[in-house]
């Protein structure tokens, strides 16, 4: 028997072995890419520990590490790791394509220009970081105007800005330097991961702090950034992330980041507890020792009880019981508004003296003379069976003053059904109505308000599709202008033309005249192609000395024609310090269905093989031809 246990645990044991070793199953096309692609060159932050960084001995460790090398078992995808001196230079090589994937980076927008990227496969959420004696942050936007402590360059400074403008910010050099501050209390609080943080208030000892809350919907997503044109691998990793378990993510977090909770006995507490609940044994004991001789009391009263219910049920003792009772006042009168009864609050709410009596009176008495013609319509549709509900008047009383009132009437019919009298309830509204009119006024200023800031946020709009230097319309909005394009020429089975407008050599009037005559060289040429476009057309400033235009509605030859007009235009200005500039110019034509991305690569391809071919021309796109590397 024993025997049998134990070759039952070898054969378990290797089931789990084989299971969490075993590759995953791949199409034939992802098959394919992984035989064609043995090694993938893969880029890394190398100081950014515990995620990820390089040892001295160049050696890969971190979190990312970990985790990378459970995706390459169970994926069969192998990794060779670029060394790099920062992050900034693994950014280059995968923009220049010299490596195929980055190990570890959050989805950006400029991002996803040259990169395709994995499922996530470490969320880790940004935690609000504050001493101890802060208290509990449940809800971040009741922050007043607190100092926050943060790192330059990161997306939390400018999430804190748009979301959270009452927090004052500290910009420092690091994460460590940011901890640093609040300890020292030169800062309320900073913001980092929730794994960054724990590591650093580790490594530094700061155990005076605390995690104090959260922002919402400010998570980091981690993923893996794969060179665009190897979607295959894509496919492929995320298979591999797939397999990855909570528990698994968890054991690598916890080797490099331990976080230990002591839990005592509180004897004090116990003490405290066993007290209250035999006090309040006790009470409960003399409770229901009280209320069974109440109970054997009420007993023996049973009989006088009825008699007085009788008594209690007369009208003339219910109508007392109510009048003392009601803290407001409440008035009967007849069909002509002659007032029958009245409680005591009646005499206060009119301004009379307690010992007067409104008996005998009528209720016009009472009222501003602007309402004796509601108060006339409204007893006539009661005593003609309406219901009124709640009615509201002007108040007169004594002394000449008004006030808000509010009356709810409701007709007392004879035993044969047919109106006699009324029952008003009436209560003074005048703070009610003035609180009314003040929420009316403050409505009214905030949809001002709100007016105003619609106004500011479109011109904020505008003015972030604007180049700074040139003032033509920036790569944003010529983004999303060509995106627009696309949808209208394929729902209307029209076409558009792309021209990518480089100026040959600018890096010799840089070199030779300065950046500054350099920029005045730009900003001529910007307005030169600003002058020289039609109706239909746009102009925008793409980045550096490149500049792209759209031409709405022009066919091949039209779209050509006015390319070589410009080029012509812009190689014979004369500009200041550079003489004349030439221009190179790429040109490509909309296909219908097809990706904007794919429409700037033939376009951005046209433009290289002018360049490779003199400069100072106008090139259609090519549709074969690969750019070769070429100096701009």
């Amino acid at each position: 028997m024993q025997a049998k246990r134990i070759l039952l645990v070898i054969v378990i044991g290797i089931l789990a072995c084989f299971i969490l070793y075993a590759k995953i199953p791949l199409t034939s096309e992802e098959q394919a890419f992984l035989d064609s692609h043995p090694i993938i060159r893969l880029a890394v932050d190398p100081d950014w520990y515990p995620y990820e960084t390089l040892t001295k001995e160049g050696e890969y460790k971190g979190i990312a590490s970990d985790l990378i090398s459970l995706i390459s078992i169970r994926s069969g995808v192998a990794f060779e790791v670029v060394p790099t001196k920062s992050w900034s230079e693994s950014i280059d090589l995968a923009k220049n394509g010299q490596v195929d994937a980055l190990a570890f980076l959050n989805y950006s927008e400029e991002r996803s220009s040259y990169l395709e990227f994995t499922e996530p496969y470490f969320i880790d959420p940004n935690v609000i970081i504050t001493r101890e004696e802060h208290p509990y942050i449940a809800d971040p936007s009741r922050l007043g105007a607190e100092v926050a402590a943060l790192p330059k360059g990161t997306s939390v400074s400018e999430y804190l800005k748009r979301e959270y403008p009452q927090l004052r910010q500290i910009v420092v050099e690091s994460e460590a330097e940011a901890i640093r501050l609040v300890n020292t209390h030169k800062a309320d609080m900073t913001v980092r991961s929730l794994t960054m943080a724990a590591f650093v208030i580790k490594e530094e000892g700061h155990f005076n702090l605390k995690i104090a809350g959260q922002f919402p919907d400010l998570e980091n997503h981690l993923r893996m950034g794969i060179r665009k044109g190897n979607e295959p691998l894509v496919s492929i990793l995320n298979k591999g992330i797939a397999t990855l378990t909570p528990e698994e993510v968890q054991n690598v977090v916890n080797s490099y980041i331990s976080i230990k909770v002591q839990k005592g006995y509180d004897y004090r507490l116990f003490v405290i507890v066993t007290i209250s609940f035999l006090v309040v044994l006790l009470l409960v004991v003399l409770f229901l020792r009280q209320s069974h001789l109440l109970n054997k009391r009420l007993a023996s009263q049973r009989d006088k009880l009825a008699v007085l219910s009788k008594e209690l049920r007369s009208s003339e003792n219910l109508y007392t019981s109510m009048l003392k009772a009601s803290p407001d006042a409440i008035i009967v009168g007849d069909m002509d508004g002659t007032i029958l009864m009245a409680s005591r609050i009646a005499l206060t709410l009119v301004g009379e003296e307690a010992e007067k009596t409104l008996v005998g009176r009528n209720l016009r008495e009472f009222l501003h003379p602007d309402f004796y013609d509601r108060l006339h319509m409204n007893l006539g549709r009661l005593f003609g069976g309406d219901k009124l509900g709640s009615s509201e008047y002007l108040g007169l009383r004594k002394d000449g003053s008004t006030f808000d009132l509010e009356a709810n009437s409701e007709l007392i019919r004879s035993y044969d059904g047919s109106p006699k009298q009324f029952v008003a309830i009436v209560r003074d509204v005048t703070e009610r109505k003035k609180i009314e009119r003040e929420l009316q006024d403050s409505e009214r200023s905030m949809r001002n308000l709100a007016e105003k800031l619609r106004k500011l946020n479109a011109e904020l709009l505008d003015s972030s599709m604007i180049d700074p230097l040139t003032k033509l319309k920036n790569r944003a909005f010529f983004n999303q202008l060509a995106s627009e394009a696309k949808e209208s020429a394929d729902l209307n089975g029209t076409s558009f033309a792309l021209l990518i407008v480089d100026l040959d050599h600018f890096k010799h009037v840089n070199d030779t005249y300065g950046h500054a005559a350099g920029d005045q060289v730009i900003i001529s040429m910007a307005h030169a192609m600003k002058d020289s476009i039609g109706t239909n057309t746009v102009v925008a400033r793409w980045g550096g000395e490149e500049f792209v235009l759209l031409l709405h509605q022009m066919d091949k030859v039209e779209a050509a024609n006015a390319a070589r007009m410009l080029c012509d235009k812009l190689g014979s200005l004369d500009l200041p310090y550079a003489g004349t500039v030439t221009v190179s110019i790429g040109v490509a034509m909309y296909r219908t269905g097809e990706r904007v991305e794919d429409l700037f690569k033939r376009c951005d391809d046209a433009l290289y093989l002018a360049k490779h071919l003199g400069r100072n021309r106008v090139q259609f796109e090519a549709e074969e031809y690969r750019s070769p590397d070429a100096d701009s």
